[in-house]
């Protein structure tokens, strides 16, 4: 804060259940000063992701797929797909794809569905006001366009529609809206009140706002649209990689019940069985795009070197600055909520590394 480098926000570190460290400090917004409160409310942006990761293992447990089950099975838009490269400066379609998308690849960013490459972000730029305004909106959109590369052939991040493909299925499967699923199946089960994609208007009032550095080093705060989660995101859009917000005791949670091997307080939300598959290692090494160290699980980053953490250890970030991270081989959970937009944040940037070492230098 003293070099303006956020506003302010909130940490949470846990071991063995235990409460070792919670700060709530800054202002939730610099034009009026007003103080972020303890139990505020973040746009959590890729923290969405493991709770999306969490949602396909309890489909998978109702029987509406298989991990390995071809995506053209529950939703033929996603078939015989091509593929794109950049020709004289355009994005041209190359060949058809040599495989067929995987259920689990949706959810580890081995996809090429308007993933994070050159194609991809091209594609992802031309996309209609109308793909932000719904799950079908962005689906229809990517259904339309080609792929980024081969299914399983490199690794780069998707950060929306390879998410919403898993929940769309589980709405057709259910006949729940996404959000509707995730409250039955997850949120009530485990006393979660305050992590939502349709805030009301007093989790509203909690909300931290946007902030954004300028290069002078001043911050400014962000006007998102009303009723807006991310990015100019439609108020209808459930987005499944992205769309949640919530506040740090209920995100901690979903990470002790992650921390815990699935069960929190006795109460198990997944199938006996099934959970291991959410954290475990996808991505071999090899993989172009893949880092060295992380591989990817079901929404999750999964640690396979160690450097400051060990090998075992997941999590993900927001590109707001959110990050979290459990070690269940030391049971420890840490949380890092702000929300500043850009700078310093995607992928957990420098703070988050810091906090993952400064957690980890206590453990020792």
């Amino acid at each position: 804060m003293a070099d303006a480098t956020l506003a302010g926000g909130e940490i949470l570190v846990m071991q063995c259940g235990e409460r070792l460290c919670h700060i709530v400090k800054g202002v939730a917004d610099v034009r009026t000063g007003r103080r972020i409160e303890p139990n505020a409310f973040y746009r959590l942006a890729s923290m969405t992701k493991p709770i999306t990761g969490l949602a396909a293992l309890i489909a998978v447990g109702k029987g509406f797929f298989s991990l390995d089950d071809e995506v053209r099975r529950h939703l033929p838009q996603f078939g015989e797909r091509d593929v794109a490269v950049i020709h004289d400066g355009s994005v041209v379609r190359d060949h058809k794809a040599r495989s067929e998308l995987k259920i689990w690849q949706m959810l580890c960013h081995v996809n090429g569905i308007l993933a994070e490459t050159e194609v991809g972000t091209r594609l992802m730029a031309a996309a209609p006001r109308s793909a932000f305004d719904s799950i079908a909106g962005m689906l229809d959109y990517a259904a339309s366009q080609p792929l980024a590369f081969d299914p399983g052939e490199r690794a780069a991040y998707t950060g929306y529609a390879s998410f919403d493909a898993i929940a769309r299925i589980i709405e057709e499967k259910s006949g729940l809206a996404y959000s509707e699923f995730l409250q039955r199946e997850i949120f009530a089960p485990l006393g979660i009140r305050d992590i939502t994609f349709h805030p009301t208007p007093g989790q509203w009032r909690r909300m931290v706002t946007m902030h954004d550095r300028l290069t002078a080093g001043r911050l400014v705060a962000v006007d998102m649209p009303e009723g807006s989660i991310f990015e100019g995101f439609g108020p209808a859009y459930e987005c499944a990689g992205a769309g949640l917000a919530g506040c740090v005791e209920d995100y901690a949670k979903i990470a002790q019940l992650l921390c815990n091997g699935g069960n929190l307080d006795g109460v198990e939300i997944v199938q006996p069985g099934l959970f291991g598959e959410l954290a475990r290692p996808r991505v071999p090494d090899g993989v172009p795009g893949r880092s060295p160290n992380d591989s990817w699980g079901l929404g999750v980053r999964v640690k396979v070197r160690a450097d400051w953490l060990p090998v075992g250890a997941f999590g993900w970030s927001g590109a707001y600055g959110t990050h979290f991270w459990v070690d269940p081989a030391n049971r420890i959970v840490a949380i890092l909520l702000r929300n500043m937009r850009w700078h310093d944040t995607h992928g957990a940037g420098r703070m988050g590394e810091e906090f993952e070492q400064n957690v980890m230098r206590c453990a020792r």
